[in-house]
């Protein structure tokens, strides 16, 4: 067997080595071609379920979070109505009316952990445009929220000095408190919009606020 094949390779001329050297070239590249695409595709998929699971994780994030800012928006109206009555009460130097500093106490904003500028940056490569920007603008809200909250809480606290009688404010407790309230007031501007928006844009990216919240 080795005679004969020996005997037919002895008869191949140059254009046929060159033709077969050719042929073999071909396919040991077709086959890295082909083997490098499978990588790629497979590490595409693989990246593409990383992000999904990310995706789920701030989604759940968002659950909480979006309650929160959809509650915010719901208690913004009687805030409101309840700190101008502060103002008020403490220019005229009147007690305050019972229960009209805690009807409505200050609501933390939930934080989200896995929203970051990775996480944006795939958003916006693997999901339609209008469902990237529910998610940045929910992101940004909550963000925003979120780095106000400190500022808020010692406003809520800076009102405690009128709580038990703003008659006995001196003039520097008076301005404290006058100040506190106005932040306050200016925090909550806008906010009654926010839950109709709030709860469009969660839905549109699967993300849904509880019952308690949306009712």
């Amino acid at each position: 067997m080795f005679t004969l094949l020996r005997h037919r390779l002895g008869e191949l001329d140059g254009p046929k080595w060159a033709a077969i050297f050719v042929f073999e070239f071909v396919v040991v590249l077709l086959g890295v071609l082909a083997a490098q695409m499978l990588q790629e595709r497979f590490q595409a998929q693989q990246a593409r379920a990383n992000f999904e699971a990310s995706r789920t994780a701030l989604n759940r994030q968002l659950d909480n979070v979006g309650t929160s800012l959809i509650q915010r928006g719901l208690q913004a109206e009687c805030i409101t109505v309840n700190l101008r009555e502060i103002i008020a009460s403490v220019e005229a130097g009147q007690p305050l009316r019972e229960g009209v500093f805690t009807s409505h106490p200050p609501k933390g904003a939930g934080e989200l952990t896995a929203w970051d500028g990775a996480l944006a940056a795939q958003t916006r490569k693997y999901l339609p445009a209008q469902l990237a920007e529910s998610y940045e603008f929910l992101g940004l809200v909550a963000g925003d929220l979120r780095n106000a909250a400190q500022r808020e809480e010692t406003d809520w606290a800076t009102l405690a000095l009128a709580r038990s009688d703003a008659s006995r404010l001196g003039d520097a407790g008076r301005t404290q408190v006058l100040l506190a309230a106005n932040n306050l007031l200016h925090a909550y501007e806008g906010w009654e919009r926010a839950p109709a928006t709030t709860l469009r844009l969660m839905r549109q990216i699967g993300a849904e606020p509880s019952r308690t919240a949306s009712a």
